[in-house]
Formats: C-alpha cells, sequence, structure tokens
C-alpha cells in the first residue's frame, strides 16, 4: 500500500468503461468531423460528411469524363492526407468492371454503362463505393462512408455530371454486365393475383304469396 498506488486505485475507479470497436469507430468519426476547416483546397464538414478536397489529377479525369474522353474513374482516400485522389481512368468494357474493383481496398468508382435498350444506344452514370469489409481499417471506413455524399454532391454540382445510379458493394459482389443492365432497367413487377370478375348477383326465386289468415280461409 502507498499514496500512488491508492491514487491509481482511485483514479481507475473513477475511468469510464473502455470502449467496444462500434464506440471507437463513432468517436473517431465524431472527432474526426470536428476538425473540418473552412476553404475551397480544404475539406469541409457538410450536413452529409466531410468534403476532402480533390487533387488536380482527379480534377483532370473528371473533366476528361465528363467530356466523353474516358468511361470509368477510381477515386481514393488518402486517409492521412485528407485528400480525394485518382487512383486509375481509361476506357472499360462493361464484361470487365467488376474486375476493375479492388477485393482488398476502398474505392470510389464512377462508370459509364454504355449499352442498347430497345433497339437504342443509351448510357447511365454508376457511383459505385465499394468497401470490402473489416479488413479495412476503421479511420478509412469511417472516411470513406463520410466522404460518398459530399464527393457525389461535388460530382453533380461542380461537374455538372447527374449520378443515374448509385451503388454498394463489398468483397462477396460481383457487378456483372447483368447487373449494371437490371439496375438500370428493372423488371417490371408483375402481380401474383389474379384479377377475378366480380359474381353477378344470384337470382330471386320466385315470389312466395303470403298465407292468408286461418280464419279468413275457413270464412271462404
Amino acid at each position: 500500500m502507498s499514496i500512488d498506488g491508492y491514487q491509481e486505485f482511485i483514479e481507475s475507479k473513477n475511468a469510464p468503461p473502455p470502449l467496444t470497436a462500434a464506440e471507437e469507430e463513432l468517436k473517431d468519426q465524431h472527432d474526426n468531423e470536428e476538425k473540418s476547416g473552412i476553404g475551397v483546397s480544404t475539406k469541409q464538414k457538410t450536413v452529409g460528411g466531410i468534403a476532402f478536397p480533390l487533387t488536380d489529377d482527379a480534377d483532370s479525369a473528371l473533366n476528361d469524363f465528363k467530356q466523353g474522353n474516358i468511361n470509368h474513374i477510381e477515386l481514393n482516400v488518402d486517409v492521412d492526407k485528407e485528400i480525394i485522389y485518382k487512383m486509375s481512368a481509361g476506357n472499360v468494357q462493361p464484361s470487365d468492371f467488376n474486375d476493375q474493383i479492388s477485393k482488398e481496398r476502398a474505392s470510389y468508382h464512377v462508370y459509364k454503362y454504355s449499352h442498347r435498350h430497345n433497339d437504342e444506344d443509351t448510357s447511365s452514370t454508376f457511383f459505385v463505393y465499394s468497401m470490402p469489409g473489416y479488413s479495412v481499417p476503421i479511420k478509412a471506413r469511417m472516411l470513406y462512408s463520410s466522404c460518398k455524399g459530399p464527393l457525389i454532391e461535388t460530382l453533380e454540382t461542380v461537374y455538372s455530371l447527374p449520378i443515374d445510379q448509385k451503388v454498394e458493394c463489398d468483397i462477396n459482389d460481383v457487378l456483372t454486365e447483368d447487373f449494371l443492365y437490371k439496375e438500370v432497367h428493372p423488371a417490371a413487377v408483375q402481380s401474383q393475383r389474379a384479377f377475378t370478375k366480380p359474381k353477378a348477383p344470384g337470382r330471386k326465386g320466385p315470389a312466395r304469396r303470403p298465407r292468408r289468415p286461418a280464419a279468413q280461409t275457413a270464412s271462404q
């Protein structure tokens, strides 16, 4: 027994209980949101999350995408520098799109899916948020989730790129060409109940003559 030991005992007794993994993640998210700055080149806290600035190479790729020079961009979050940068950009066939999505790291993908529908050429812009799973560190998962909404807003407002389809996927999902097509053109849901015509009112039987009172019958 000593004074120092007693003080340590009192401090440990009054300390809050240890946080679970989920509570630690929420605490990290709150702490990061409180650190937002103000300005075009700095991250900004918005209602839907945190808006990290885009690097010059990401800006250039998005402008190429808008002009139709490329149809796919992968964007990633630099957790330490708190920026969003271009990981890759180019032209990708729908059948090869799933190969662009890493099963090891989180990522954002902007993809213009060009195809034919009803004998006409058409295209739809996809925004895919890929999060492989809990193998990604907590801070990275939190930042990718927080940056997603503001990034979509930036794409639509600053770059005038309306997003037709928003998709979230994990390590188990496979984004095939058939999947992309069905996301854009979902099959019509048919009613399982067949329409039944209401039954016609049944015919009434022959009118029954009222019986006369017994006294009246006897008098006749």
